[in-house]
């Protein structure tokens, strides 16, 4: 009865990890890359990755549509959020699923170029995240900030039937280039 005790009260914790969220379970932060291409449709892009640590005593199972369940908010310099620029959208989405075993590290680039986005691109960085957009002066990126939340499903939630819940948040942060 004791050893039931026992597994029930020091193991039952990471058990559990098949349900609920990453928090907790995974450190998780933004970095941010930024590519020059004079031939692309917007010479100047910021990849934005998400770096997860497994901070968990097993495997971390979850599954997340890349596009509908990365949901971002761009602050400005003023700290309030900055209005998207007008865009039209045609994005590939679905379902991925992911693991990311004990120990192991993941730089997830949740940035893409399925939004297109109208204004002048001369002097300006395209960020696109999740199924939005903007075209940021390149000259005062380090004043913005990104925060990031992911939805999904956890484990054996994550046969793509459940409904996406919370997995991770992040609260926004400073924009710098090679962090």
């Amino acid at each position: 009865m004791r050893l039931l005790l026992l597994w029930i009260i020091v193991l039952s914790p990471w058990v559990r990890a098949e349900h609920g969220s990453l928090e907790g379970r995974a450190k998780a932060q933004l970095a941010f890359e930024l590519e020059h291409d004079p031939g692309a449709r917007y010479p100047h892009f910021l990849k934005v990755f998400l770096h997860i640590e497994n901070r968990y005593l097993g495997d971390l199972r979850w599954v997340a549509n890349r596009v509908q369940g990365i949901e971002v908010e761009l602050l400005g310099p003023d700290g309030k959020p900055v209005h998207q620029d007008p865009s039209a959208a045609s994005i590939q989405s679905g379902l991925v699923p992911l693991c990311l075993p004990y120990g192991s590290r993941l730089d997830w680039l949740i940035s893409h170029g399925g939004v297109s986005m109208a204004g002048e691109t001369q002097g300006k960085c395209a960020l696109v995240v999740g199924g939005r957009g903007w075209l940021l002066p390149i000259d005062s990126l380090g004043s913005y900030s990104l925060g990031v939340r992911l939805r999904g499903a956890m484990g054996e939630a994550a046969s793509g039937t459940a409904k996406p819940e919370l997995l991770l948040e992040i609260a926004s942060e400073k924009i710098l280039i090679g962090k």
